[in-house]
């Protein structure tokens, strides 16, 4: 793969390689998750957290109540209802994840979108150069 994005880096333009440079770095860990709730669905991320947190709170509470649990029945009621909850707690993390990653391709097919129009750009005016 890096073979490939030295020959694309070969056959740009100085002024396109200075800033395909800049724009090549990938955001860290703490910008792309400021980056989420920044986007158009960012009350739908705000929801999934506050669920999660919920979610969270009610694991503790039954991994408590499994603890001082009397009686078998009790303890598999409160265990399966810790199982629940920290299901739900990693299908919101996952989801979480998932829209990080939807984040991250959005970007790169913006930065292809960019070179593309900016390559279209260059032809147009080398085929102006070249007709006149």
């Amino acid at each position: 793969m890096k073979d490939i994005d030295e020959r694309i880096r070969d056959a740009l333009l100085d002024e396109d390689a200075r800033y395909l440079e800049g724009v090549e770095t990938e955001l860290p860990m703490h910008l792309r998750v400021i980056e989420v709730f920044r986007g158009r669905s960012r009350w739908l991320v705000l929801v999934a957290v506050i669920v999660g947190l919920v979610f969270m709170a009610l694991a503790v509470v039954a991994c408590l109540r499994f603890a001082e649990a009397e009686s078998v029945r009790d303890m598999l009621a409160w265990c399966l209802g810790f199982m629940f909850c920290m299901a739900a707690v990693l299908g919101m993390k996952i989801w979480f994840w998932m829209e990080l990653n939807r984040n991250a391709v959005t970007r790169e097919v913006k930065r292809v979108e960019l070179q593309l129009a900016q390559i279209s750009a260059r032809l147009a005016e080398l085929q102006k150069a070249s007709n006149a």
